[in-house]
């Protein structure tokens, strides 16, 4: 039954968690290594992938990661509860005028819709409630970012760490509000703190990538791509940008491959990633799938109400039909 799920939804971190589960039952301890760092890779809140897996790696012998998985299992704080939330309970303790859920919901229900000053409102009356609890802290954070008040993240930043050092998602927050300043450098400490405490935060990896090609530091990006792709080889932004960047350094079959798989689903953002495949298509003398590819760009552009697309199309593929 996991096999199937697995071919069919090959990002569901639970069909490769079963799947590993199911093989180390069977004694097939390297096929079980191998689906559970899949699912490791895709589950990185589900924390106790890491103990599955650190068991795993021990079976086949791999004692120093295994104790380092076991490591950060500990670090992370062992969840016994599975991956999906009860909507039922979570509603019934909302409905809990004043409790902590219920201010911190209602924060990112407005968050959401952009009203920041009422989210943040929100989010200090759930930290008022419960002082040791951190995530309405980590989302003050981010809304300090989009509000542009710097100095107020990073005061809300050193009051997260205070209750909990080792929560990934306030080194993340804090990296993206560096990111939107302008500040890569200590973008770039901020993302490797998140992926010290969690090294299988896909986003977290990203945006570290973008951080160093912005200080001018390409091949250390592209590492930083290739390593998300070795965790979840149809990630569309670590296809796209290590594609541009290997473009960028001339090694255009390979770039070719990456912008392909990156635009290889349907949504609202493939035309642009079809957009830049076309050029690269134009520019390395395949002219013809250069064509198709913004002739499809410029379907879905229509389909999607994608304006902007098709101004370009207009503008550099005036033929594309």
């Amino acid at each position: 039954v996991y096999d199937r799920v697995a071919a069919r939804n090959p990002e569901s971190m639970a069909a490769h968690l079963g799947r590993g589960t199911a093989l180390a039952g069977l004694g097939r301890a390297a096929e079980a290594v191998e689906a559970l760092e899949q699912a490791a890779a895709l589950g990185g809140h589900y924390t106790p992938v890491y103990y599955r897996l650190a068991l795993a790696l021990r079976s086949v012998g791999r004692e120093a990661e295994a104790s380092r998985f076991l490591s950060l299992y500990e670090r992370l704080g062992p969840d016994p509860r599975p991956p999906f939330t009860d909507p039922y309970l979570s509603q019934v303790e909302e409905l809990r005028e004043g409790s902590y859920l219920h201010h911190l919901n209602r924060g990112t229900r407005f968050e959401s819709a952009g009203r920041l000053d009422d989210a943040l409102a929100e989010y200090r009356r759930a930290i008022e409630t419960e002082p040791g609890q951190v995530h309405a802290r980590v989302n003050v954070i981010s809304v300090y970012g989009r509000m542009g008040r710097y100095e107020e993240a990073t005061e809300a930043y050193r009051r997260a760490l205070e209750v909990s050092p080792e929560i990934e998602e306030a080194h993340y927050n804090y990296g993206v509000v560096l990111s939107q300043r302008g500040d890569f450098r200590r973008a770039e400490e901020a993302y490797r703190r998140t992926l010290a405490v969690n090294p299988y935060s896909e986003d977290a990896r990203l945006n570290l990538g973008d951080a160093l090609e912005r200080q001018g530091r390409p091949g250390e990006a592209a590492g930083e791509f290739r390593q998300v792709l070795r965790g979840n080889p149809g990630n569309r932004s670590a296809n796209f940008r290590l594609g541009m960047l290997l473009d960028q350094q001339g090694r255009h079959v390979e770039a070719l491959d990456h912008l392909r798989n990156a635009a290889r689903l349907r949504d609202e953002q493939t035309p642009q990633f079809l957009v830049v495949l076309a050029r690269a298509e134009r520019k390395h003398g395949n002219l013809s799938a250069a064509a198709r590819q913004a002739a499809e760009a410029r379907a879905l552009a229509r389909q999607f109400g994608r304006t902007d697309i098709l101004a370009i199309l207009d503008r550099e593929f005036p033929g594309a039909e």
